[in-house]
């Protein structure tokens, strides 16, 4: 007889339930175990992190002409090296900054500083807005800028404020020593002094001797007498640099027997 070619199966069988032969339970299959598969999650590269302290800056109340500054300081917190590549501002012309360019490097950890300045060019509440744009990941930073332009006064205390030369010979000359206080709240330079015939004023330099505020310059106003007898009255103000009067008037008086 021939023999009969083909696969032979083996079917492995559980255990029956019990001696007696009872029915048998069903083949168990082993299930197959999940192949290794690797991950889809890409690994992120370091990066740094851009740190600005601090990020809002109120320079307060400065008088018009006047300037102020402060630090403003950059760190690299984050795990690898960064580049700010661009800093911009809104344009407005009462703030500057200095000390930082564009394409400015930080390593990790590294800190650097730059000065911000305000310089109010009238007066009013400007504000301004400074963008920092780099690599990080954190990819733009900002610095918030406010302050407040105080108008410029002028202002001249003097003492005395008026002057009696009293009787005077002709031709002889009396003189008598002025105090003038700055007042107001900037930095005045005096001017050439206009004053009438006969009478001079000394005691400073025309266009060198300033005045801060609360300062003060003592100044000596002399008369020569003519030689027509008389009573003479005039008045006298300071000028600044540019010719222009401000402050109190000083009256002179002087009798030329």
């Amino acid at each position: 007889m021939d023999l009969l070619r083909g696969t032979l199966v083996v079917v492995l069988l559980g255990a029956s339930a019990g001696c007696g032969g009872g029915q048998s339970s069903a083949p168990r299959l082993a299930t197959p175990s999940a192949p290794n598969t690797p991950s889809n999650a890409a690994t992120q590269p370091p990066i740094g992190h851009l740190t600005a302290s601090p990020t809002s800056i109120n320079f307060g109340s400065i008088i018009v002409g006047n300037q102020t500054s402060q630090q403003v300081t950059l760190q690299n917190t984050g795990a690898a090296s960064l580049t700010i590549n661009t800093i911009s501002t809104t344009g407005n012309t009462n703030f500057a900054f200095s000390g930082i360019a564009n394409g400015q490097g930080l390593t990790v950890g590294q800190t650097i500083q730059f000065t911000v300045t305000f310089q109010p060019q009238a007066a009013g509440t400007p504000s301004e807005t400074i963008t920092l744009a780099s690599t990080a990941d954190n990819p733009s930073v900002q610095i918030q800028l406010s302050g407040t332009g105080v108008a410029q006064t002028r202002l001249i205390g003097a003492s005395p404020t008026s002057i009696n030369f009293g009787n005077v010979t002709q031709n002889t000359t009396s003189s008598q020593s002025v105090l003038l206080t700055n007042t107001g709240n900037s930095t005045f330079t005096l001017g050439a002094a206009t004053v009438p015939a006969g009478f001079s004023v000394t005691g400073y330099t025309a266009g060198v001797t300033t005045v801060a505020p609360g300062g003060n310059v003592t100044i000596t106003i002399q008369f020569t007498a003519p030689p027509q007898p008389g009573t003479y009255r005039t008045a006298w103000k300071a000028h600044d640099q540019l010719d222009q009067p401000f402050g109190v008037q000083i009256y002179m008086e002087i009798i030329v027997e």
